[in-house]
């Protein structure tokens, strides 16, 4: 799975997590679907963006928890995120450097379970 936030994991959410098909070119240019040109929003750079996601799983999670806390070293802020399934039998988590890269990270592995 992709680290780091950018044009590729935005992409790879957009057809995940989103349920969409999108052709994004290098500079985030692409086309949805129906051949309408658009922009791949910035999923895992863009707090707005990424609540979109958030929104998108709740049909089928329950909860989702997002923390922030410090690396092991006291230096390094971390985020956390974890969702939960409607059934709590499932917990996706993933930690990032920032709020809208962990949601992402999580995303992708709660879709692909």
């Amino acid at each position: 799975m992709e680290d780091d936030a950018g044009l590729e994991l935005d992409a790879l959410v957009a057809e995940k997590v989103m349920g969409w098909q999108m052709v994004c070119d290098d500079c985030g240019d692409g086309v949805d679907s129906t051949g309408t040109p658009n922009e791949c929003p910035k999923f895992s750079s863009d707090i707005a963006a990424a609540w979109e996601v958030v929104e998108k799983l709740k049909p089928t999670h329950r909860q989702v928890v997002i923390d922030r806390h410090r690396g092991e070293d006291l230096q390094e802020e971390q985020w956390g995120v974890a969702f939960v399934t409607n059934t709590g039998v499932s917990i996706f988590r993933e930690r990032a450097p920032t709020a809208p890269l962990a949601i992402c990270k999580a995303a992708l592995k709660a879709v692909s379970k």
